[in-house]
């Protein structure tokens, strides 16, 4: 977010994982929005589906109810990548052709494991976080969405201009 939209404040990572709620996830949300204490027009909360049993969309709906409930008059986007973000990463076929020079690359879709996939095409370059965010950054948010259930589904939830989803 910070890469993708400057003006963005952006709260480090929260608990997430198989075995973190959605409840404590947003009870942590909740804290964190608390503790900055400024009020914004939109709400951005970006997170793995990792192995859970629900669907990313059905996360999405069951996270978007429990912040409305904590946090009331907010307005929330929900972004839940399926399985990691490094599925919306690969969703990019042109780019990850380009970037990693296999112009037999296919992408195996949402729900495989994003972060595996990625080490193999990459020849098992590790990439950090910031690494990460900037490959994201370089790839075209159409292409994300029309290879990914998950990205067009965030996408349609963010009812606000940024230049990113619009390229």
């Amino acid at each position: 977010m910070e890469i993708a939209h400057p003006n963005s404040l952006v709260l480090k990572p929260f608990p997430n994982g198989i075995t973190v709620s959605l409840g404590k996830i947003a009870e942590k949300i909740e804290f964190s929005l608390k503790a900055v204490g400024v009020d914004f027009d939109a709400i951005v909360v970006l997170l793995d589906r990792e192995r859970r049993a629900l669907p990313a969309a059905d996360i999405a709906v069951e996270l978007q109810q429990r912040l409305a409930e904590l946090c009331p008059g907010r307005s929330f986007v929900i972004g839940v990548s399926d399985i990691q973000v490094e599925n919306w990463i690969l969703a990019d076929v042109d780019r990850m052709r380009a970037r990693f020079g296999n112009e037999a690359y296919i992408y195996a879709g949402d729900g495989v494991g994003g972060k595996r996939r990625l080490g193999e095409l990459s020849g098992g370059e590790s990439f950090s976080p910031r690494a990460k965010a900037e490959l994201l950054k370089s790839c075209k948010a159409s292409s994300i969405r029309a290879s990914s259930a998950s990205f067009d589904r965030f996408c349609g939830a963010a009812n606000f201009e940024w230049f990113w989803l619009a390229a």
